[in-house]
């Protein structure tokens, strides 16, 4: 019974502590926009560009938007990255940014807008928010016990183009890395 009772007020301090700690993950900023995707910063952003085909009616074209280039920016509009490509690409081509800036460096955790600009739309844009993927030190390591809440599903007004995003893999958060490579060697009987 002894035990128990420890164990009950052991649990109750790193209850408290969890909810009282500040972790640093950003997970409730009151800035926030009303719509947004959640990356952590060792995330590689993937985004492409989706053109329904409501959207053809709603404006009578035919013409296919072609996309020519990208930009990320700030809430206050700062851009940090600007691609403009060298010739336009098509609506299903897909495009990555590893969350550096046009200097070379890495952006801050906060929130971004990535903007898409094509030949026939306004530009489209989607906001992200980028988050730590340190929020506690472990051996020299990262622990991220961090979880954002979903913010919901993003609804995009009727035919209009919208901006797809996902996570295009992960580059190294903890300094370390590792790779493991297999073999098969069939020998002749």
């Amino acid at each position: 019974m002894r035990r128990a009772g420890w164990l009950v007020v052991v649990l109750l301090g790193l209850t408290v502590f969890a909810a009282s700690a500040d972790t640093g993950c950003g997970c409730d900023a009151a800035s926030a926009p009303a719509c947004y995707t959640t990356f952590r910063s060792n995330e590689i952003v993937q985004f492409s560009l989706t053109v329904p085909v409501d959207y053809f009616w709603k404006y009578d074209t035919s013409e296919t938007p072609l996309i020519t280039g990208w930009w990320v920016e700030t809430p206050e509009g700062i851009v940090v990255k600007s691609v403009t490509l060298s010739e336009p690409k098509g609506h299903w081509a897909s495009f990555t940014w590893n969350l550096s800036t046009d200097a070379g460096g890495s952006v801050e955790p906060g929130f971004y807008r990535i903007v898409l600009t094509t030949t026939s739309t306004a530009p489209v844009s989607a906001d992200i928010q980028i988050v730590s993927c340190c929020c506690w030190p472990i051996w020299g390591c990262c622990f991220n016990p961090c979880f954002c809440q979903p913010v919901g599903c993003c609804i995009t007004p009727c035919g209009e183009p919208y901006l797809v995003l996902s996570s295009g893999g992960y580059s190294s958060c903890c300094g370390l890395s590792g790779t493991i490579h297999i073999s098969v060697v069939q020998t002749p009987p």
